[in-house]
This record gives C-alpha cells, structure tokens and sequence, in this order.
C-alpha cells in the first residue's frame, strides 16, 4: 500500500479538502441530504478538529472530532472514498485519531456508527453501548473505545 499522512486541517483549504471528500462520500455516494451533512461545526473558528488522510497528495479520508465531555472525543463524519476502502486506512486513520487524543488525555472515542459498518468498528475495539436508532433516515449504533 502508498504512505498515507493523516493530518488535521489547519487552514481553509484544508478544510474545503474534508468538506470535499465528505461531500463525495456522503452526499453524492450515500444519498445523505447536504442540508444534514453540513453544519455550523464545520468551519475553522468551531469547537472540532477537522482530519485528512492523505494518500500521496489526494485525500483519502476525512474525521470530525468534537469535544463531547472532559475526556471524551466523538468522532463525526468519518469517511473513506470508496476505492480506498477495504486497504486498512480506515483503522490506521482510527489508532492514529486514537494515539492523537490519547496525547491530550481523552480517555474515552465514541462514534455513532452506521449499523451496516459496525462490524468494522467492533474490529478496532469498539464496544456497541445503545439499540439501533435512527439518524438522517439511517440506522445506527452508538459505540464507545476506552483509550
């Protein structure tokens, strides 16, 4: 597999890369609404941390973070481009998220997964923690990783 770096958007055009790939994933692939997909966390001066994997000079995959308690991180709108899925990205993107908060003494990652990707989740140690319930018109799951 190419080196990938995952970094966090550190200036607009950064961020306009997440928003992109979010867009193509989302938007264009899933069929979510870009009305649901965007929102008032999305821009630079919010209270999440905005994260790009990227492959060589394009971008992979893109994560929201958002503080939700004092050591807690809930990752949003987590997304690979379909052609780069299934090539271990994703769970490389998750430990380095990990490794990140780790650092800034988050102790605990939570996401809410879509039910039909929870499998993955549950491989990189995610532990399902609610029913299903739905978001955007999708079924999901709420998990939790103590890190």
């Amino acid at each position: 597999m190419k080196e990938f770096v995952i970094k966090p958007a550190r200036n607009q055009q950064e961020l306009e890369q997440c928003l992109s790939l979010r867009k193509k994933v989302f938007t264009e692939e899933k069929g979510i609404s870009s009305e649901i997909e965007r929102d008032e966390q999305d821009n630079l001066l919010s209270d999440c941390d905005h994260f790009l994997a990227d492959l060589e000079g394009i971008p992979a995959a893109a994560c929201r973070c958002r503080q939700i308690g004092n050591q807690t991180i809930k990752l949003e709108r987590f997304c690979v481009l379909k052609e780069y899925r299934n090539k271990g990205i994703g769970k490389q993107f998750l430990e380095e998220l990990e490794e990140y908060y780790r650092e800034k003494g988050v102790l605990e990652i939570e996401i809410d997964s879509k039910y039909q990707v929870f499998p993955f989740y549950q491989k990189c140690g995610y532990q399902i923690c609610s029913g299903i319930f739905l978001e955007a018109g999708v079924e999901h799951l709420k998990m939790k990783k103590t890190i």
